[in-house]
């Protein structure tokens, strides 16, 4: 250690002596041929290239449309074990069940109600299946001659062959009501003289290509025939032809055409009546990115007077979203049978002049999801009637029967809204209204046409073997023609049900199903009070 400081001080002292000597011997010395030389350690490296930063972009949107067809192979049988509807006395048909082909429903409760719904889907074979369907339904109100009876069969079939499926229906309904809307402080009817009973027979035959996927051209050609009377001696027969026909020309277009004919009689006391309908359909359907519609216009032949009835819709889909909109102008030409009309309201008297109504309605609206278990849909509405058919009490007698009048031309403005929200198959709650105002018509009212319609429904399986139903409805704005021309407003329907089904054991469930709990005696119809609250249950047996 001492060494080394010794050494730096005489290098130290050094380097003193030589700069004082070079500062004395500036000014005549001078230095020649001085050379530096700097040594430097130098490494050579690559100049790194830039790193290249990636930006995703998403592939071009392909706005194409599609023309899917799929076939789906008919079912077996058709069932549906849930609630009846809100009339009591009206049948819904069932629906296939999973795992059984026959089926046998039977229940009864108060007033006098006697049910069954059966079902048989085990007749076929590997290029055959059938169905056959029965069900019944009977009640007895507290109000004398309120009976109803509704009893009907239905069986229909579908044989396979080279590709080709040809269909086949048969349907036998007898349904017997009973005139007890008149006042019966000052009238007695022994029963023959207010029971009416209609019988319905219908057949039909269809063909369908089923190897028609990827082909340009498809058809579905069906005819049908029926006979449909009542007790007291009216008749009506009708036989039909249908052929719609498709035609692809590319993914985007088609063009469509269908040809139909529906030739009616109609029988009473009176004399005979045609009732027929000549139409020929054609139109074009689109595709274009988010539009969508079709556009034809149809020539009809009715039985009194030719019309080309409108046929124009379109639909934009909002890009980005669920949300569609549509609008369409369309023209029809009811036929008013006295099948359709007595379905609608079936204590009509059969004496009726047959008049068909031209109808067009021209509205647009908007339906969309939100999220994965709420849709809605809604849509505003403008109508046109010519030949409206309206119902009023028979005034001029005991007022049990309705008379049909036609009004010549009315106008109304309809708003439709629905909403649903749905978990899969464990719970299902909707709601639908329609609102109508006539705003111009020939008579004081559009009589027994409601104005106001409310509906909500609700479906629950709070556990596998429980299913819980419930149903709500409203009506308003009925009008009724009284003595003297004097109108009426009925009062307001509200009526509400409910339902359970519990499977005890694999093959047996017990059921029971409650209408008009609030027991209301609302009137639909002027004059016929409702049955008031009915509960029945009973047990289904699956085989």
């Amino acid at each position: 250690m001492n060494g080394r400081f010794l050494a730096i001080s005489i290098l130290g002292l050094l380097t003193c002596f030589s700069a004082k000597a070079q500062k004395g011997a500036a000014k005549d010395t001078v230095i020649k041929g001085a050379t530096i030389e700097i040594i430097q350690s130098y490494t050579p490296e690559v100049k790194r290239s830039p790193r290249p930063t990636p930006t995703p972009s998403l592939p071009p949107v392909d706005t194409t449309t599609p023309v899917l067809q799929h076939h789906v192979p008919a079912q077996t049988l058709f069932y549906s074990y849930g609630s009846l509807p809100l009339r009591p006395l009206a049948l819904t048909l069932s629906e296939e069940e999973t795992g059984y082909e026959n089926y046998v429903k039977l229940g009864g409760g108060n007033q006098s109600t006697l049910y069954l719904d059966a079902g048989v889907g085990s007749l076929k074979g590997n290029n055959y299946e059938t169905a056959i369907l029965f069900n019944h339904l009977s009640q007895s109100g507290s109000i004398d001659d309120q009976k109803v009876s509704l009893t009907g069969a239905d069986a229909r079939g579908v044989y396979r062959n080279n590709g080709k499926a040809f269909g086949a229906q048969l349907g036998i309904h007898h349904n017997r009501f009973h005139y007890y809307g008149y006042d019966h402080s000052k009238y007695t009817y022994p029963l023959n003289a207010v029971r009416q009973a209609f019988t319905d027979l219908s057949l039909a035959v269809d063909m369908k290509d089923e190897l028609s996927d990827g082909k340009k051209f498809s058809y579905h050609p069906n005819i049908s025939a029926g006979l449909f009377t009542d007790k007291f001696n009216a008749s009506e027969t009708s036989f039909g032809i249908s052929v719609p026909t498709t035609y692809i020309i590319d993914s985007n277009t088609q063009v469509y055409a269908n040809v139909h004919l529906n030739i009616t009689g109609f029988n009473n006391s009176v004399g005979s009546q045609s009732n027929n309908i000549f139409q020929i359909a054609p139109g074009i359907r689109f595709s274009k990115g988010i539009f969508t519609g079709h556009a034809g216009i149809s020539p009809t032949i009715g039985s009194t007077a030719t019309y080309f009835l409108p046929d124009v819709a379109v639909n934009f889909t909002l890009p980005g979203t669920q949300f569609m909109f549509f609008a369409e102008w369309e023209g029809r030409l009811m036929q008013n049978s006295y099948k359709q009309l007595t379905t609608l309201n079936p204590y009509m008297s059969n004496l009726y002049r047959v008049q068909q109504t031209q109808s067009t309605e021209i509205y647009g609206g908007i339906k969309s999801n939100l999220g994965k278990h709420v849709s809605f849909d809604g849509k505003l509405s403008w109508w046109q009637y010519n030949g409206l058919p309206i119902f009023i009490n028979d005034t001029a007698g005991d007022k049990k029967q309705f008379l049909l009048l036609y009004d010549t031309r009315v106008n109304a403005i309809g708003l439709q809204a629905g909403i649903r929200y749905h978990i899969a198959e464990t719970f299902s709650v909707g709601f639908s209204g329609q609102w109508m105002n006539f705003v111009k018509k020939s008579y004081a009212e559009v009589w027994h046409r409601p104005g106001v319609t409310f509906k909500g429904d609700v479906l629950a399986m709070p556990m596998k073997k429980l299913t819980i139903n419930a149903y709500i409805s409203f009506i308003d704005e009925l009008y009724a023609l009284d003595n003297g021309n004097r109108t009426l407003k009925l009062s307001s329907i509200l009526d509400i049900g409910a339902g359970a089904e519990y499977e005890i054991i694999k093959r047996l469930n017990v059921f029971v199903q409650a209408n008009n709990l609030l027991n209301s005696k609302y009137q639909r119809w002027y004059g016929y009070d409702a049955f008031g609250m009915n509960i029945f249950a009973g047990a289904r047996l699956k085989f």
